[in-house]
């Protein structure tokens, strides 16, 4: 679809009900919808960005005589509906790794951690370590399980989570401060551990 013209036929014909028209003006504006999912900043897994695209394709369809700019529509649409979904999962991941609102500032600087490998600490460090984790939330345990423990990639545990690929390491420094938290709660354990930390 080069021009407006061509578009301004397209929508003609499809709202008198042609499928083929209807086959075209989704076959070219799925992909572009898909695009906005799958390109920064979102990066979102392939079945999430052909979700949003058949969500933006339901919005199209519904608001197709409307519509002066298509391309422009779809992109804004689907742009839109990625913010939502990042938004709704938020809540969600934050409530996970602080069980409230997360009102610490010093925790968006942390830096990025260095694989640990259960090897170095003795049987009683990580028994202690594992209970640690333990009062941690469900995101921040699956997230140093498959860091540490599994030694995956940042774009492995997003795939495993359903994270955002670049939100991984936030959460991942976030959950590692709130362990160091409850580690430092016990001397003798922080002691061992404060330099694999």
């Amino acid at each position: 679809m080069a021009g407006s013209a061509d578009y301004q036929e397209l929508v003609a014909r499809c709202l008198r009900g042609d499928s083929k028209a209807w086959s075209e003006l989704f076959r070219v504006n799925f992909r572009h919808a898909e695009m906005v999912a799958l390109a920064p900043p979102f990066r979102f897994h392939a079945h999430e960005a052909e979700d949003i695209a058949q969500e933006t394709m339901i919005e199209l369809a519904r608001k197709l005589a409307g519509v002066e700019n298509i391309p422009a529509f779809v992109g804004t649409v689907a742009h839109n509906k990625c913010v939502d979904r990042v938004r709704k999962m938020k809540p969600v991941l934050e409530s996970d790794l602080a069980h409230g609102e997360d009102d610490d500032p010093s925790l968006d600087s942390v830096t990025q951690p260095e694989t640990v490998s259960p090897e170095l600490v003795d049987d009683e460090s990580l028994g202690a370590l594992l209970g640690a984790i333990e009062t941690l939330g469900e995101m921040c345990r699956g997230i140093l399980h498959n860091r540490f423990f599994e030694e995956l990639a940042y774009k492995d545990i997003g795939e495993r989570l359903s994270i955002p690929q670049p939100q991984v390491g936030v959460y991942l420094a976030r959950c590692l401060a709130r362990l160091r938290t409850q580690i430092e709660q016990r001397p003798d354990l922080w002691k061992e551990l404060e330099a694999l930390l």
